[in-house]
C-alpha cells in the first residue's frame, strides 16, 4: 500500500521536502519536524500514515497531475479511516487490558487487607469479656465486611466502565449569542 501511493506521487513528480515555491503543502509542521528529526528526506522515507494525510491535504493539486478521480480519494479517506481504527481498536485494548490489570492488583490488595483487618477484629472480639465492648466489635466486624462488599463492588463497576467510547449525551441545535 505504501508503494502504491508513493508511485501516485512519483507519477506526478512531487518531491519531498516540498520547495517553497511549490504550491503543494505539507500535513502538520509538527509532523514536519518530526520527520526531519529522524532524518527523512524523500517521501520514500515516509509511513503510509504520513503519505495519506500529505496525499489528502494536497488532493487537487495531486489528482490533477495524475488525473485521479473522486473515486481515488474516497478510497484515499477510506485508507485512512480504516488505518486510524485499527489504531485506536489496539490502544483500546491496551488501554482495557492494564485497567483490567491494576483492578486485579486492587482486589488482591483490598482482599488482603481486609483479611487483615477480619482477623484482628475477629480476634478482639474473642478476647473481649465485657458484653458491651462484645457488641461494640461485633458491630466493628460487620461494618468491616460492609466496607469491603461496598469497595468491591466499586471496583467491579470500575472495571466495567474503564472503556472510553463515545455516545451521544444530547441531540438538537445550539444557538451561541
Amino acid at each position: 500500500m505504501v508503494y502504491f501511493v508513493y508511485g501516485m506521487f512519483c507519477q506526478v513528480n512531487i518531491v519531498y521536502p516540498v520547495r517553497k515555491r511549490e504550491t503543494i503543502k505539507l500535513y502538520l509542521i509538527k509532523r514536519r519536524r518530526i520527520h526531519e528529526e529522524k532524518g527523512v528526506t524523500t517521501l520514500s522515507g515516509l509511513d503510509l500514515a504520513a503519505l495519506l494525510r500529505i496525499l489528502d491535504k494536497n488532493w487537487y493539486d495531486v489528482s490533477s497531475r495524475g488525473k485521479l478521480d473522486n473515486e481515488a480519494r474516497t478510497w484515499t479517506r477510506e485508507m485512512q479511516h480504516t488505518r486510524h481504527h485499527a489504531l485506536w481498536a489496539a490502544a483500546r485494548l491496551e488501554h482495557t487490558s492494564y485497567n483490567n490489570e491494576l483492578v486485579r492488583f486492587l482486589r488482591q490488595s483490598l482482599t488482603a487487607s481486609h483479611t487483615a483487618r477480619k482477623s484482628i477484629l475477629q480476634g478482639q472480639l474473642q478476647s473481649a469479656t465485657n458484653e458491651k465492648i462484645c457488641l461494640m466489635r461485633k458491630s466493628q466486624c460487620e461494618s468491616a465486611e460492609a466496607d469491603f462488599v461496598r469497595r468491591m463492588a466499586d471496583l467491579d463497576k470500575a472495571e466495567l466502565q474503564a472503556d472510553l467510547t463515545a455516545r451521544p449525551v444530547a441531540f438538537g441545535v445550539m444557538v451561541v449569542e
